[in-house]
């Protein structure tokens, strides 16, 4: 069709001129065409905003289907963050990762310092439950001696009481002395 439309236009120049806007026309539609199709194709969904919009297509695969861009606020969003980490600089992603390492710190301590509240209640618990047992044993004990034994038992314990308090005072009078 270009090879008859170039012997016509030999013959006659307006055809000609006519022919060549033809073909630039049908070029720019096919051009604007590959376009429209492309800005399709880039063309996302945004579920918090209801809107589209138009991004590159690696931002769509980042951001899975959400879009980003200024138009949106979806960019406010902190949940979004890990899916922007690609469009972020070095030092940026950097400081990203710095922050959720300290953040994991934190949470690994605040876990040790439960567990470690968590074991001093149980022991407590415990000795409190040995204590508990230690004197049921000892009224036990107690309720099967007969009573002389009993005196005696409670005279031996009055008698290291004692003999501390007679070695105090012979100190105070040593002490006393000395002072003299």
């Amino acid at each position: 069709m270009q090879f008859a439309a170039s012997l016509h236009s030999t013959h006659n120049p307006t055809a000609a001129a006519a022919a060549a806007a033809a073909s630039a026309a049908s070029a720019a539609s096919a051009s604007t065409a590959a376009a429209a199709a492309a800005a399709a194709a880039t063309r996302t969904f945004c579920k918090k905003t209801r809107r589209s919009c138009l991004l590159a297509a690696a931002a769509a695969e980042f951001i899975g289907g959400c879009c980003c861009s200024s138009c949106c606020r979806c960019s406010r969003n902190l949940l979004l963050r890990p899916f922007l980490v690609p469009f972020l600089t070095k030092q940026q992603q950097q400081q990203q990762q710095q922050e959720a390492e300290k953040q994991q710190e934190g949470e690994q301590q605040q876990q040790k310092g439960e567990q470690q509240q968590q074991q001093g209640a149980q022991q407590q618990q415990h000795r409190k439950q040995q204590q508990h047992q230690e004197q049921q044993q000892q009224q036990e004990q107690q309720q099967r001696m007969p009573v002389n034994l009993l005196q005696q038992q409670q005279q031996q314990q009055q008698h290291p009481q004692q003999q501390q308090q007679q070695q105090q005072q012979m100190r105070r009078h040593e002490k006393q002395q000395q002072k003299k």
